[in-house]
């Protein structure tokens, strides 16, 4: 049997046996502990699950694929993410712990009334729905490029969104954390065993770097550029998007309540800004060798399986565990946000009001479920893995500015402040998207989302009445 397909599979049995496990652990356990692993994580598991949201696909095999003609500063997209990371850390988790609420969109209801909640509620299962289907793909499309003997796409899709489902479906929120701790130590084990091994078999960097086309730049400047490659304005646009969505994203959101204390949500969203900042360096080297060995690739997507195809079966496989953890990391993180968020905010809301604690725990399950099983079908309808993830990103601006401006700035939140802000933002989203792409301010949407979406936030202070937000600030209240 395939050396590398033995250690997928050895890599795939561990994490439904910490899955299992997770599950005998709390033998008697509830919706609170599926989906929120009873408010008690410790720092450590919300880094690791925070980061395993973030390093995903389109932060390994996306940024290969990027760097594959941008060079090393296609690095800067996790770099971003850590950067919304750490902001959210510093400034809003603590407050979003003591808050008590557990999802964003009940938070955001309480300010702006349940109409408000429930289109938020809309909003963000779709947008996260749309992630887990992107990391679905590219696990799929993990699996049939370094196994291409093993795994069709269609194959390899189904493969990845059963493991994805199966672990959420079994554990909960605690067997995603503790999957997580194994899913980032394979993602730095893979990358970092992959990326020696890919240097000395090409050679060293001198050698590498001397079969460097001049490329985009002309005189091959770029390569080793940390702006040129990709440009200002789009790195720019990475640490707006970025931080924008680590602000409302429902599956941070998610791990920060889970947390067991403000204390240790706060850290634990630090940590994970650490913890993501080298994946993403790492993976763009893969896609300079592949520029340099492996020029008029049929599709740049192509560029880090490439590279890893040339390397021993032993290598190849710890490297395809790690970034096929790269996509488990993710997609369960966000399976269990939009878990949390559908069942919360609108089963136990309006149709099984004060069922009993099995009951509600089944119905949790049997949300995760439907989850995954639409995702599959979405997977199987997207093509362009980072483009459509960035369009989904976008619309977490308006959230960005209302969360930032609940906590930090009460006083300019007025009843009409959501709805302005996230129509404003909603509409602006649209019309750049699908109907005039030429208003995306220097050619990307989130810089126009967010001046529409402030231009609303504005528009809001002549609204006389204040918003109440005082009750999100006190602690230990029972929601």
């Amino acid at each position: 049997m395939n050396v590398a397909l033995i250690i997928v599979i050895v890599y795939m049995l561990l994490l439904l046996f910490v899955a299992w496990a997770s599950a005998m652990f709390r033998r008697n356990s509830s919706a609170e502990a599926f989906l929120l692993a009873n408010k008690q994580l410790s720092w450590p598991l919300v880094g690791v699950m925070i980061a395993g949201i973030a390093v995903g696909g389109s932060s390994t095999v996306g940024i290969a694929q990027n760097a594959y003609t941008s060079g090393i500063s296609a690095g800067w997209y996790d770099v971003a993410w850590a950067a919304g990371a750490i902001i959210v850390g510093f400034a809003l988790a603590s407050h979003i712990r003591n808050s008590e609420y557990v999802t964003i969109n009940k938070m955001l209801g309480s300010v702006f009334g349940g109409k408000f909640s429930i289109v938020s509620t809309v909003i963000q299962v779709m947008i996260n729905t749309v992630i887990i289907a992107l990391q679905i793909i590219a696990g799929g499309a993990i699996l049939t490029a370094l196994m291409p003997e093993v795994f069709t796409m269609s194959l390899g899709i189904i493969v990845s969104a059963v493991m994805f489902g199966l672990i959420s479906f079994v554990g909960g929120l605690t067997a995603a954390s503790v999957s997580n701790v194994v899913n980032i130590a394979v993602i730095y084990i893979g990358l970092t065993v992959g990326l020696i091994a890919t240097v000395s078999h090409f050679g060293g960097f001198a050698t590498i770097n001397a079969s460097l086309p001049v490329g985009m730049s002309g005189d091959g400047s770029h390569w080793y550029s940390m702006v040129k490659g990709m440009g200002l304005a789009a790195i720019v646009a990475w640490f707006v998007t970025m931080i924008v969505d680590a602000v409302p994203n429902g599956g941070v959101i998610q791990n920060i309540i889970a947390a067991r204390s403000p204390a240790d949500a706060k850290k634990g969203t630090i940590f994970a800004g650490i913890l993501m900042i080298p994946a993403g360096f790492m993976s763009a080297i893969f896609g300079i060798v592949a520029a340099a060995y492996f020029p008029g690739l049929e599709s740049s997507a192509m560029a880090l399986p490439a590279v890893v195809m040339e390397l021993p079966s032993w290598v190849a496989g710890i490297l395809l565990a790690g970034l096929w953890a790269a996509d488990v990391s993710t997609a369960t993180g966000l399976m269990m946000g939009v878990s949390t968020m559908v069942s919360e905010d609108v089963v136990f809301k309006y149709f099984y009001k004060g069922v009993s604690r099995k009951l509600r725990l089944r119905i949790s399950r049997i949300v995760c479920l439907a989850v995954i099983i639409i995702a599959y079908l979405g997977a199987t309808q997207v093509s362009n893995i980072l483009s459509a993830l960035m369009s989904a990103l976008t619309l977490f601006g308006p959230y960005a500015i209302l969360m930032t401006a609940i906590f930090l700035f009460p006083r300019a939140v007025k009843r009409s402040t959501g709805w302005l802000t996230l129509i404003f933002g909603l509409v602006s989203f649209v019309v750049v998207q699908f109907f005039v792409p030429e208003w995306r301010i220097l050619g990307q949407s989130i810089y126009t989302v967010m001046l529409m979406s402030f231009i609303g936030f504005g528009l809001s202070q002549i609204d006389k009445n204040q918003a109440s937000v005082d009750h999100l600030r006190k602690t230990n209240k029972e929601q």
